[in-house]
């Protein structure tokens, strides 16, 4: 019983570093399998801890990767509250026409903005 205890001592710490490195791979574009495997090379793992570690890697990124979908949708829900707030608000201060124009204006930056946009993230899958 305490060879397992010692060997927890020893995966906690490995596995909360490899997840914190994961982290900093995917940052930069990496996959969580693609990293975890190069990093369990570099750590000169068994055949087992290898399997064990990489799968550990891949779940913390695909769980990574949902929690990244909620929080882009619960930011894309509050900016959206946040426009017609402020559209309500500016109801009540701009003319009918002073809004209509407004309008013109802001649909204009955001076609150009989604547009950049497009171009740097088309960008991004080239490298």
């Amino acid at each position: 019983m305490k060879l397992l205890t010692r060997k927890k001592r020893y995966l906690i710490p490995v596995a909360l570093t490899a997840a914190v490195l994961s982290s900093v791979a995917l940052a930069h574009g990496k996959s969580g399998g693609e990293y975890a495997s190069r990093l369990a090379d570099k750590l000169s793992l068994t055949e087992t801890q290898r399997v064990e570690f990489v799968k550990v890697i891949k779940t913390q990124h695909e769980k990574r990767q949902v929690i990244k979908g909620e929080l882009r949708e619960l930011k894309k829900a509050k900016f959206q509250t946040l426009r017609e707030e402020t559209r309500a608000e500016l109801e009540t201060v701009l003319s009918a026409e002073q809004l209509a124009l407004l309008g013109e204006r802001m649909e204009k930056r955001m076609k150009k903005y989604k547009g950049e946009g497009e171009k740097h993230r088309s960008h991004e899958h080239h490298h």
